[in-house]
Parts: structure tokens; sequence; C-alpha cells
């Protein structure tokens, strides 16, 4: 018999390049770095998660969001806006203009969190404890911010990744 070595490729989490989430692809894992990149076997679903909490799973691909990790997402879902205001809340400076980075001391502290339900009506209210669990794991100020905000930050970085330089006739 004989087996087929898999394909890995890399790809790059984006809500602004957010580093400190866990990710599996198939035999592939690890933490995304400062730049937001994970490795993933081709055709595989990847997973992400942040201690003891999954974010979603999707068919890994070059460019991931948290609108991709919502089936038929969009910034209007709200699934996908708790996604974004979990990780903003998450980022150890508070200020997404240069990235989010999850500290290591939030990441060890999140292997005792309980999963989130993101598309739970009281979201808010659910998360209390765990950002009192953040901010005594690494000293910092962690704030929710509110759904107009994710989703405005969401379509911001949807915006920038997917425009770009475009060739040929049309009107």
């Amino acid at each position: 018999s004989s087996s087929v070595a898999a394909k890995i490729l890399q790809g790059q989490f984006k809500d602004t390049n957010v580093s400190g989430l866990h990710f599996v692809s198939g035999n592939q894992s690890g933490t995304t770095n400062n730049t937001g990149s994970f490795n993933y076997e081709e055709g595989k679903n990847i997973t992400f998660s942040i201690g003891g909490v999954t974010l979603g799973t999707t068919l890994g691909k070059a460019l991931l969001t948290p609108i991709d990790l919502i089936e038929n997402g969009s910034s209007d879902n709200i699934a996908a806006q708790n996604i974004a205001r979990f990780l903003l809340m998450l980022d150890s400076d508070g200020y997404a203009g240069n990235g989010l980075q999850i500290s290591s001391a939030v990441q060890a502290a999140a292997v005792t969190w309980p999963q989130i339900d993101f598309s739970a009506a009281n979201f808010s209210q659910n998360l209390t404890t765990t950002m009192v669990a953040a901010s005594a794991a690494d000293g910092g100020t962690h704030i929710l911010p509110d759904a107009t905000t994710a989703k405005a930050h969401l379509e911001s970085t949807y915006t920038c990744n997917y425009s770009g330089i475009f060739n040929g006739s049309f009107n």
C-alpha cells in the first residue's frame, strides 16, 4: 500500500492580524504568529480555538476571517460579530490597529474556560467572568466592544483584505 503525503499550505487568520489562536488541521497544529499565519492541510478543515473556547471550524484556505467560521456568514451575522467582539476583547493592548495579540498568560488561563455560545442573545452577560479572568491573567483591561463596533471592524477588515488591483475592461 502507498500513502500520499498531505500538501501543507500556509494561511492567515485576519480580524486584523490575530496572534495567539490555536489551530488544528489534519496533522498540523500550533498557534498563529504575529501575522496571524497558520499551516493547514489542503482539502482539510481547520479549527480555531483559545483554550477551552472553540471559535469555529471551516475548510482551510489562504485567508480566513471570523465570517468564514460561520456557515453562510456575513458581517450582519450575530455569531460572526460576537467572535470579533471576543477577539477584540482579548487583545492584550486594546488597540486593534496594531493587530490582535492574545497574550500567552490569557492563552494559559483560557484552558479552563467553558465553551461560549457565540449566537447567544445574552452574549455580553455570558462573558463577564471571562473578561475578569483575562484581566487577572495578564493584568490588562479587557473590555467587550458592542456589536456595532464589531460589525464595522469586520467590514473594514474584509474590505481591506479583498480589495485590490483589477485588470481588464469593465464598466
